[in-house]
């Protein structure tokens, strides 16, 4: 088996690790953390485990996934916030995350090891119906799950052999056989959702905490292109004050501060780590014009986007 850390392509990821020299700026660079371990054009899969966690991911810091992330907490504590809705991370724990989901840590005990496995949306696409659809709904809606110790002993066997199976680079079929067993381990992880399911009596969210939960969900796939209250108020059937004040009960800040929170941590990803012109950012962001984008990031961080792109500042 292959040592956590090994990248899923064609060269052996502690080499890459001893060259790498430049660490992500630390403003939630999920795109980048992915191509260093290979999820590329032509490389659907990429495995991490310890050596990542420490190089890569900051506590305190705002993510923004682009892939679909499956991870087992072996060993350790800590805290991890998933649309700014918050969850233990301790051994037993399973995460998965889907595409435009928002991802802090917010502590981690100096023991805390994780594996992971990231794949792009099309190949769970791949996967039969309905589990790929499962897959993705379980990730919007209950993204961590706490597996008994016989069930989650299972779920890393599976990780060690997918890992071993694509170590094997010469086998003619080797992406089609670990394709097989991620499609197997994915079974086993729905079937834990099923089975929780099916023990809570599919016990329902308290409204207050079924409401933020459709808030953030929203807010993750619209933050781009939407940044008004009337937006999100109106996909929720309910007023923009009252999802503001609703939502500034729930988690002590209000709905404008969540989305404009969103916004400028994207705008920082894209200046820090592309070569995108201030105005193409803009557009990206559906800013009306550059001059509107400019303000609207000073308005936030003080400072203009190119100053910031030059500074130090992560």
């Amino acid at each position: 088996m292959p040592t956590f850390g090994t990248r899923i392509g064609d060269t052996d990821m502690s080499e890459k690790t001893t060259k790498h020299t430049h660490r992500p700026a630390e403003t939630g660079d999920m795109d980048n953390l992915l191509t260093w371990l290979g999820l590329t054009p032509g490389h659907d899969l990429a495995l991490s485990g310890q050596e990542v966690l420490d190089e890569w991911v900051t506590p305190g810091i705002t993510y923004i996934s682009r892939h679909f992330t499956l991870t087992l907490c072996q060993e350790g504590n800590g805290r991890i916030h998933i649309n700014q809705k918050e969850y233990a991370l301790r051994p037993g724990a399973v995460v998965l995350v889907s595409p435009n989901q928002m991802l802090l840590l917010r502590e981690r005990s100096a023991d805390l090891r994780m594996a992971s496995i990231s794949t792009t949306p099309s190949l769970i696409l791949e996967f039969p119906s309905p589990i790929d659809f499962d897959l993705f709904a379980h990730a919007r809606t209950c993204p961590v799950l706490y597996a008994e110790a016989s069930d989650f002993m299972r779920l890393t066997e599976h990780y060690r052999f997918i890992a071993s199976t694509y170590a094997r680079t010469t086998h003619a079929y080797r992406m089609e056989i670990v394709k097989t067993l991620l499609y197997a381990l994915m079974l086993e992880v729905c079937a834990l959702y099923q089975a929780q399911g099916q023990r809570a009596q599919e016990v329902r969210h308290p409204r207050q905490e079924q409401l933020s939960d459709d808030f953030f969900r929203l807010l993750a796939s619209h933050y781009r292109t939407e940044r008004g209250m009337a937006f999100y108020a109106d996909r929720m059937c309910m007023t923009p004050k009252y999802l503001s004040a609703a939502i500034k009960r729930i988690t002590g800040k209000p709905a404008t501060a969540w989305i404009a929170e969103s916004v400028i941590t994207q705008a920082k990803i894209m200046l820090k780590t592309t070569t995108l012109t201030v105005a193409q950012i803009s557009e990206e962001l559906n800013f009306a014009t550059p001059s509107f984008f400019v303000q609207y990031f000073k308005q936030h961080c003080g400072i203009t986007p190119l100053k910031y792109r030059v500074s130090g500042e992560g």
